[in-house]
């Protein structure tokens, strides 16, 4: 289907599932890159899903925080809603987990625990909290939440079978979502608990071939316990996970918190004591025996075959995408796994696959391990080879100095062959099993005596490391070769090499850390990250990434603090405002000029907004809004000269204030409350106020001027004075229009009103004169020129009355008559008759109507019949 977005130039698509498509596109009117999130057209069917979709985006789009993806733009074009978002290059969670050592995966976390924090603050649920929904950036490693309150179907084919009473994914669903109660943001720290449960264990806590099992184990059963060597994470899961929200981290920083309060040495300990138990036996941590790859590999892989021709023929590129390993029965297991049925109703076998995977050696292998060392000289020779300037140098130093020479042809039974990754310096070809070579084989390389040559040549590139930043890459490759030796002198100085480069990069770090180059400490993590597998398991170089680490979440939130300052979120909400951060910031590293510098500025904030105030004559307020600016900076001149001209001007209008508070006093006293103009209580009282709106014997003043009102109201309405009573009421609320004592005696008034109304209850026309009030009145009157009527009536006033009686014609189009009639008491019953004296009646309809004070009492119609 073609997709045409206005406003938008397609360029590819990024991925496409049941529910939209993502594309990466142009914004034109930016010129920039997004992705371009289109909603599948059988959505626009949900009645209600439209006008979800487009509120909740459009309330996601204020969500501005460097962990959480930012949206730019939403709309519905010819049916097809489509959210416009930052575009962000990198992988997701799910797939990039298996990459990560732990120390990688507790920044993970931490970064989507700042999101939660923030956003949780501001009262928003994201309710889908998986690793699919979490973005591993590729060019600063930061974590970003996708996804996040975007509005789904009722009928999420991912919830629990009752339809739209749970929404989320199962496996990382709160056992509120589970029970499809309401949830907040702690149901979103639970789901990042099951997520930090899978990253440390390398499975998910809760799993079943149903959904509904799954949400049952999620409310009903106890936490799973981590594996020994993590037991320092179990305190966290425990609480994270906690079956009641209110036993859990209320915030997002809370749990980080405690996650910063694992020391790296833990860290590290955990890391060793997780290979102890996984590690190919002989390993260590600057063994190139250690792998990690994921389960299933696919696109561009090395294949080692063994019995493999190893005559001069150049090297090829195979790609495929089948399972591979180094092992001689690998095709065997890798047919049986693949063979095996998901016994999981939603989860992969790579997402059961445990968090390291290791290859263990055979012993009846061992007899082809000299392939890995041919293949690690291949590694060398592609390196050198590829970079012009060092081509003379493999040819040569390190070719003829590692004594790199084979006899066998390749022959025509040959059936394997040598495939290298294009990417031949990648960390996944360093990770490769290197076991050295048996003796005695004429067909294998050989480690030649000058072996020494190549680690001096080593030692001279080295001396320009500082300068020459690049070769520490090629270093590392020299010093693994020496490792896969034999001899343990050359094997040292393999180790030692490893260790100086990565106490090297450790240095560089620190060093631009220092120097406040943060650029360039990026720089020289990424490297390291790239030379070496798993950098942190360095504790000088774990020391300086996570310095870098800090100093990165340390901008992320004064960028934050700097756009809480822009909105005017100064020191509330408790802790998602500017003080709250720069302080946080502060305790941390005290130094921090940029925090200084913040919270300076959010003193003078406070002192813009008591100059605001203070224009508006609320003193009191503006002086309140300065104490906060000088408890920030007490030595402020402009703060100090602003108080004192505020409490000058305060201490006269308090003399003002008195005075006028005196002379209200006696308006009250003396009944003047509302009149006469310009010399009541009720504006004495409101002259206070306009200058000081918080002054409190004003506002006092003003209580007792509408409790004497009401007194006066119900003084009235009990001396039946109802008309006099609603007269005051209007009067009182215009003063007082939110009093709901005033409201409730407008409602009482008027009901009395209606039920004390002067009435007429029955009214009788005839062609002779009235006797009996109660006779019944005939359909037609037999009338010449002289009709008589008479009424009963009620509830007029002590005294006389007078009536008006109007007599129409039955279209009351002519009036024909009228007489005043004058009634005396407030009940009795009156006759009184209408004449037309020369023309008479004609036959036909007619309507009297009896009236006072222009009000009609009594409408009746009749007919006369000769």
């Amino acid at each position: 289907m073609q997709i045409d977005i206005p406003g938008y130039k397609i360029v590819s698509t990024l991925g496409q599932g049941g529910m939209a498509t993502v594309y990466l596109a142009i914004q034109t009117c930016f010129e920039r890159e997004v992705a371009l999130k289109v909603m599948s057209p059988h959505l626009c069917t949900d009645a209600t899903f439209g006008e979800r979709f487009l509120r909740e985006a459009r309330i996601v789009s204020r969500l501005m925080h460097p962990n959480i993806v930012t949206v730019y733009d939403v709309g519905i074009h010819e049916g097809l809603y489509y959210l416009s978002m930052e575009y962000l290059p990198g992988h997701d969670l799910k797939h990039k987990r298996f990459e990560l050592n732990l120390a990688q995966s507790l920044n993970v976390v931490k970064d989507i625990a700042r999101a939660l924090d923030y956003a949780g603050r501001k009262g928003y649920v994201h309710r889908d909290v998986k690793p699919e929904n979490i973005m591993l950036l590729d060019e600063d490693h930061r974590a970003v939440l996708m996804d996040f309150g975007i509005a789904r179907p009722s009928d999420v084919a991912s919830g629990m079978t009752q339809t739209g009473t749970a929404i989320g994914t199962p496996h990382y669903m709160s056992p509120e979502q589970a029970k499809g109660l309401s949830v907040d943001s702690r149901a979103d720290l639970y789901s990042l608990g099951v997520v930090l449960f899978v990253l440390l264990a390398g499975h998910v806590p809760f799993d079943a071939d149903s959904a509904v099992v799954v949400g049952i184990k999620h409310v009903s059963e106890a936490i799973p316990r981590l594996p020994d060597h993590l037991q320092v994470f179990q305190p966290i899961i425990d609480r994270v996970m906690a079956k009641d929200p209110e036993e859990r981290y209320q915030t997002g920083s809370e749990l980080i918190a405690d996650l910063d309060s694992i020391t790296s040495t833990q860290i590290l300990a955990a890391m060793r004591a997780e290979d102890s138990v996984l590690d190919v036996p002989g390993s260590d941590e600057l063994s190139p025996t250690m792998i990690n790859p994921p389960p299933m590999l696919t696109g561009e892989q090395i294949v080692i075959h063994p019995n493999t021709a190893l005559a001069d023929a150049p090297p090829t590129i195979e790609s495929y995408s089948e399972p591979v390993s180094t092992a001689p029965d690998a095709d065997d297991l890798a047919a049986e796994s693949l063979a095996q049925p998901h016994s999981s109703f939603s989860i992969s076998e790579e997402e059961r696959a445990e968090h390291h995977h290791y290859t263990e050696v055979e012993p009846a292998a061992q007899s082809s391990s000299w392939v890995g060392f041919v293949f690690l000289l291949l590694i060398i020779g592609g390196v050198f080879y590829f970079r012009s300037d060092l081509r003379l140098y493999w040819q040569d130093y390190a070719k003829p100095a590692l004594g790199f020479e084979s006899e066998a042809p390749a022959g025509d039974g040959a059936e394997s062959s040598i495939a290298l990754s294009s990417a031949a310096t990648s960390p996944a070809i360093q990770e490769q099993s290197l076991v050295p070579a048996p003796q005695g084989n004429p067909t294998e390389p050989r480690m030649s005596s000058s072996v020494p040559d190549l680690l001096q040549q080593a030692q001279e590139m080295r001396a320009q490391l500082t300068s020459n930043p690049d070769l520490a890459a090629d270093l590392a490759i020299i010093y693994r070769a020496a490792m896969v030796g034999t001899d343990p002198v050359q094997q040292a100085g393999g180790r030692e090499g490893l260790e100086e480069l990565q106490h090297f990069y450790a240095a560089s770090i620190i060093g631009e850390l220092d120097a406040n180059d943060l650029d360039t400490a990026r720089a020289y993590a990424d490297a390291a990250r790239s030379v070496f597998d798993e950098p942190e398991r360095n504790l000088a170089l774990l020391d300086a990434l996570g310095r870098l680490a800090q100093r990165d979440s340390v901008v992320n939130r004064l960028q934050q603090a700097q756009q809480y300052l822009r909105d005017g979120e100064l020191d509330e909400p408790a802790g998602a405002n500017a003080l709250d951060i720069y302080r946080a910031v502060l305790t941390e590293d005290p130094a921090n000029s940029e925090a200084r510098a913040g919270i300076l500025a959010v003193a003078q904030r406070f002192g813009q907004l008591a100059q605001d105030e203070a224009k508006r004559g609320a003193t009191t307020k503006a002086l309140a809004l300065l104490d906060k600016g000088l408890a920030l900076a007490p030595s402020d001149a402009g703060l100090l000269q602003q108080q004192a001209q505020l409490r000058e001007v305060q201490q006269e209008r308090r003399a003002r204030e008195q005075t006028l508070l005196r002379k209200a006093e006696s308006q009250h006293m003396a009944g003047r409350v509302l009149q006469p103009s310009g010399d009541n209580a009720y504006e004495t009282y409101r002259e206070i106020l306009d200058g000081d709106s918080s002054n409190q014997a004003a506002l006092a003043g003003l209580a007792s001027i509408e409790q004497t009102l009401v007194n006066n109201i119900q003084g009235l309405i009990e001396r039946h004075r109802l008309l006099d009573a609603q007269s005051a009421i209007a009067s009182a609320r215009e003063r007082f229009p939110r009093s709901q004592t005033l409201l409730a005696l407008k409602v009482r008034a008027e009901q009395l009103l209606e039920q004390n109304q002067p009435t007429i209850s029955h009214l009788i026309i005839s062609n002779r004169e009235i006797t009996d009030i109660q006779q019944a009145q005939t359909e037609t009157v037999a009338a010449d020129r002289v009709i008589y009527i008479g009424f009963e009536y009620q509830n007029f006033k002590e005294g006389t009355s007078v009536l008006q009686a109007v007599l129409y014609d039955g279209a009351r189009s002519l009036q024909l008559a009228q007489v005043p009639v004058i009634v005396s008491g407030s009940q009795g019953i009156q006759y009184f008759r209408i004449e037309q004296p020369v023309s008479g009646f004609s036959e036909g309809g007619y309507q009297v109507d009896l009236m006072l004070d222009n009000q009609t009492l009594k409408t009746t119609r009749f007919s006369i019949k000769k």
